[in-house]
């Protein structure tokens, strides 16, 4: 919604999300709905409101919700200004609705404060050393390795992953 002018992105934000949910109530079986970039749907709080509804009822009707942002505020606001993030428009309690709600969480690397902040929100499942690998991690896109934290069914774990040259020819060109 490049074009759109910003005022208005929210009407066409909702209007998309509004159209995806009724088409999976309508006819529902297993599909993924990808929402990338969250931070544009957290400026708005209905939208956010709207997602986290969305998360807790699509999974009736067989759909999974994939939601994709760099930064942790996005969901649970600015450390230590919870307040501001919600007059800013924010709506917190709506993204720690979806961040309880999901089966998988997946982090990359995170400044060290957000990785605090996650290991803080999730204090049975993500531990301190969980936080301090997410705050030392890189990744290297040339030679396709990767690290990160997996957050599911009641446990994270750190993973590191290197491709094939095979997948390492198809994702990134020979």
């Amino acid at each position: 919604f490049s074009r759109v002018p910003e005022r208005r992105r929210p009407l066409f934000y909702y209007a998309t999300l509004a159209g995806i949910n009724h088409q999976v109530r309508r006819q529902p079986r297993q599909r993924a709905i990808i929402v990338d970039e969250v931070h544009y749907m957290s400026q708005e709080a209905s939208l956010m409101t709207f997602l986290a509804n969305m998360v807790k009822t699509v999974r009736t009707f067989g759909a999974a919700v994939v939601m994709i942002d760099q930064d942790l505020e996005a969901f649970i606001g600015v450390e230590g200004a919870q307040a501001e993030s919600m007059a800013a428009g924010l709506n917190v309690t709506a993204g720690q609705f979806i961040l309880n709600n999901a089966s998988w969480l997946v982090a990359f690397g995170m400044k060290r404060d957000a990785a605090y902040r996650l290991a803080s929100h999730f204090k049975d499942e993500v531990l301190p050393s969980h936080a301090e690998f997410l705050a030392r991690m890189g990744s290297d896109d040339r030679h396709g390795k990767g690290m990160a934290v997996v957050r599911a069914g009641g446990k994270a774990d750190m993973i590191y992953w290197q491709l094939r040259p095979s997948e390492a020819e198809h994702l990134f060109g020979s």
